[in-house]
């Protein structure tokens, strides 16, 4: 009987060791000592060149908050060049101000860009204009 006392002792103890350390107790984490993502990616598909908007940007609109996560990132995993750009700005209209551009990006290169404001910013890719997208940026969040 000793042996089934202490067997069971122990699977409860056990038990309120793993409950203790999912539920962040032990270690003291608490949701706002969660690390979180800085980072928002945005991949152009391979096959995007070919006219099809749902290869182009992905996701093609996306939402980000001031000093939480306005920074994205562009990836390009098609196999011809792209670009991101500021769409008032994407075919260098005269007055144009130019909040962002990246150069032409072969294969596997990105563009980062961090945005300080609040708004939406369109965007497009120059040589391919059905290529298309939106980034939409919060106030909200804590320096």
């Amino acid at each position: 009987m000793r042996k089934y006392l202490t067997a069971a002792a122990m699977l409860a103890v056990s038990a309120l060791v793993v409950y203790f350390f999912f539920s962040g107790l032990v270690y003291g984490n608490k949701p706002s000592q969660l690390p979180t993502t800085t980072t928002v990616t945005v991949v152009i598909r391979h096959g995007a060149y070919k006219g099809d908007p749902s290869l182009a940007y992905e996701p093609a609109h996306i939402k980000v908050v001031l000093k939480v996560n306005n920074t994205v990132v562009w990836v390009n995993e098609d196999i011809v060049l792209h670009d991101v750009t500021h769409e008032p700005c994407a075919y260098n209209e005269p007055g144009c101000i130019e909040k962002f551009r990246s150069k032409l990006l072969d294969k596997n290169e990105s563009f980062t860009f961090t945005f300080d404001k609040v708004g939406t910013y369109r965007y497009r890719c120059s040589p391919h204009p059905w290529m298309r997208g939106t980034v939409v940026v919060e106030a909200g969040g804590k320096q």
